[in-house]
């Protein structure tokens, strides 16, 4: 019944004149483009970077979500791997990095909770060569709890304290802390 009725109604459209669908088609469309318009336009204000106002990466600071704090890394003397813990644009960075993906556990948990100690995890961070770590507001990022939600009991939380005093901040940038690893 319901392919009978499809059918029907694809006969009678076609008795329209061209012209009518034609007007049908854009009335229909318009709604769309302006709300996309607008948003394009208004959120991002593309036409700052567009007319010259705004520089590349001035641009992409204000609306790319970390972006500011992988410049921080890229000004770093060059080696080693970042680890991004819940870090939404790793590819700017420009070195290599490890990052926990979607579903996965960022692996500096997995290694704290088999670690003894604070050292145990500052061997296992320079056995991968692990120079930087950029934490975001998902781990603590920006705050005096930088890297403390990792731990998922007391020993891990303290073991987090003892590893943050080893750590250097570096800097922080919209609630983005970027750690050196100390050798």
């Amino acid at each position: 019944m319901f392919a009978a009725l499809a059918a029907l109604e694809a006969y009678a459209l076609t008795l329209f004149a061209r012209r009518a669908a034609t007007i049908l088609a854009i009335a229909a469309a318009a709604p769309a483009l302006i709300a996309s318009a607008t948003l394009t336009l208004t959120q991002f204000r593309p036409a700052d970077f567009l007319l010259g106002r705004l520089d590349r990466n001035a641009f992409l600071a204000a609306n790319v979500p970390g972006f500011a704090a992988a410049q921080i890394v890229n000004r770093q003397p060059p080696g080693g791997w970042v680890m991004a813990l819940d870090f939404p644009t790793p590819y700017y960075f420009d070195r290599p990095w490890i990052a926990e993906g979607i579903l996965n556990d960022p692996p500096l948990q997995r290694w704290i909770a088999e670690a003894r100690s604070a050292d145990d995890v500052l061997r296992r961070l320079h056995a991968a060569n692990v120079r930087y770590l950029v934490v975001t507001p998902g781990y603590g990022g920006g705050t005096a709890a930088s890297l403390l939600p990792l731990a998922r009991d007391r020993r891990q939380a303290e073991i987090i304290v003892a590893l943050r005093r080893r750590l250097i901040l570096i800097g922080s940038v919209d609630r983005v802390d970027v750690l050196l690893v100390g050798r």
